[in-house]
C-alpha cells in the first residue's frame, strides 16, 4: 500500500487503484461496484470513536409521466432501500469497534432516475469520540474524497445530478480533500 502525506491512501491490485475506504466498505460486506457509491468511514485514528456516524441521501426524483413536484424518498438507517431508485444502504455500524474502522455505504446497482441526490453525515449518538469522518463518492470514473467533522445536525457532503438517464454533475457542500476525474 502506497501512503501520502494528505491521509489518503491507495493500493494497487490488477493495475487498479482502490482507496482506503472502498477497501473497508468491500471488507465489511458493502457493495463498491455500483453505478453511484456513497461510503462514509470513522473510527480510523488512534483514539475508539465510538460515535454513531450514520450516512444519508435525500433523494428528489422527477417520476415520468408526472406534472406534479419531484417525488421524495430519504435512505438511512431506519429506511435502507428507496422506493423510487435502486439505492439502498447496505451498512450501517451501531456500534465501532476498537482498531477497525467503522463504514457505512450507499450504492445503486443501476442509474438512479432523473433527480439530486444529497448526500449528508449526521452523528446520530455521541459517545465521547471525535467528530471526524471521511466520505467517498464515485460514479463513471470518478472519485471525490471529503473529510469533516459533525455535531447532532446534520453535514451536508455533496448532491449528485441525474439527467436523462446520466450523472451530469456534482454540487459540493463540503470542500473536497482530492479528487480523480
Amino acid at each position: 500500500m502506497f501512503k501520502w502525506p494528505n491521509a489518503i491512501s491507495w493500493a494497487y491490485a490488477g493495475n487498479m487503484a482502490d482507496s482506503e475506504i472502498k477497501q473497508n466498505v468491500a471488507k465489511a460486506g458493502g457493495k463498491v461496484d455500483g453505478v453511484l457509491r456513497c461510503s462514509l468511514q470513522w473510527n480510523d485514528g488512534d483514539q475508539w470513536n465510538r460515535n454513531d456516524m450514520d450516512l444519508h441521501c435525500d433523494e428528489r426524483v422527477k417520476v415520468s409521466g408526472r406534472d406534479t413536484a419531484a417525488t421524495w424518498d430519504h435512505i438511512f438507517f431506519g429506511h435502507k432501500r428507496s422506493v423510487v431508485s435502486s439505492g439502498w444502504l447496505d451498512i450501517d455500524i451501531i456500534d465501532p469497534h476498537k482498531g477497525t474502522p467503522a463504514v457505512e455505504n450507499i450504492t445503486y446497482d443501476k442509474m438512479p432516475p432523473n433527480g439530486t441526490y444529497l448526500f449528508y453525515v449526521n452523528k446520530y449518538s455521541d459517545r465521547g469520540g471525535r467528530d471526524n469522518f471521511k466520505v467517498e463518492i464515485e460514479y463513471a470514473g470518478h472519485r471525490f474524497q471529503y473529510e469533516g467533522k459533525t455535531s447532532a445536525s446534520n453535514t451536508n457532503i455533496a448532491t449528485v445530478t441525474v439527467k436523462d438517464g446520466q450523472i451530469t454533475g456534482i454540487t459540493h457542500h463540503t470542500k473536497p480533500i482530492n479528487s480523480e476525474e
